[in-house]
């Protein structure tokens, strides 16, 4: 889970570059099975509290975080060099619309009854 404060009258940009960048990277890597899910939350009450977006990501299990050059490396190969260069372009005007606030790694609990 990471956590962004986005600046005022913002957010639609920042979606607007996160449906180019993040969530076809994310699409990519649900597709070949490394991702369980994602999502993203938005506040709303976005002027409350420390963040108000969450970008989410759901992995099957803690060994799915871990690095593997073969993974990263079929991933490339299904993303391309050309969407590579897209989001270096879009992801440059981050820092003057958001600011990321944390990145949690979290595990759902399970209560037995």
């Amino acid at each position: 889970m990471t956590t962004v404060r986005i600046d005022p009258n913002m957010e639609g940009v920042y979606l607007a570059g996160l449906s180019q960048s993040w969530v076809k990277s994310v699409q990519v890597q649900k597709e070949l099975g490394y991702i369980k899910d994602w999502k993203i939350l938005a506040s709303d009450t976005p002027l409350n509290g420390d963040f108000n977006m969450v970008l989410l990501v759901t992995f099957a299990s803690l060994a799915d975080m871990e690095p593997s050059k073969k993974k990263y490396m079929a991933f490339m190969k299904e993303w391309g060099s050309k969407n590579k260069d897209k989001v270096i372009e879009i992801s440059a005007q981050y820092p003057e619309i958001r600011t990321l606030t944390g990145e949690y790694p979290l595990r759902e609990i399970i209560l037995k009854e």
